[in-house]
C-alpha cells in the first residue's frame, strides 16, 4: 500500500536530508545538517551502493537494458560510438541529464558557505 510519510521518508532518506520524526510525522527537516557537512551526494551513488549491477535500473528504465555495468548509473559517459552499437544515444534514446552533478553541487555548497560567512 502507498504511505505519502512513508513515501517522502524515502526520498529524504535517498537525497541524505535528515529528518527528524515524532509519532510517524514528519516535524523538521535539518537542511542545514546534511548540506553544511558536505552531504550533498549525486543520486548516482545511491544507485552505486545499493544496486551495484545496475540491476533495478535495467529492471524499470528499458532504455538502458544493454548499457554494460560499468556506465548503468552513468549511461552519459559512455563514448558515443559504445551508445550507437547497443542502440542507446543519450540524447535520444535516453535524456541528456538535466544537471551536472559536479558542477551544481560545487556551486550549491559555495553558496551555503557565502551564506553561512555572512551570518
Amino acid at each position: 500500500t502507498y504511505c505519502p510519510v512513508t513515501n517522502l521518508k524515502n526520498w529524504l532518506k535517498i537525497s541524505k536530508i535528515i529528518i527528524k520524526e515524532k509519532n510517524n510525522s514528519l516535524i523538521k527537516i535539518k537542511e542545514k545538517e546534511s548540506f553544511t557537512k558536505n552531504k550533498m551526494n549525486e543520486f548516482a551513488s545511491n544507485g552505486t551502493y545499493y544496486f551495484k549491477k545496475g540491476e533495478y535500473v535495467k529492471k524499470w528504465v528499458p532504455e538502458l537494458k544493454k548499457v554494460p555495468q560499468k556506465f548503468i548509473h552513468k549511461p552519459w559517459e559512455m563514448e558515443k560510438k559504445y551508445q550507437e552499437a547497443i542502440n542507446t544515444v543519450i540524447g535520444k534514446d535516453y535524456p541528456k541529464p538535466i544537471v551536472i552533478h559536479e558542477v551544481a553541487r560545487k556551486e550549491a555548497l559555495e553558496a551555503f558557505q557565502s551564506l553561512k560567512k555572512k551570518n
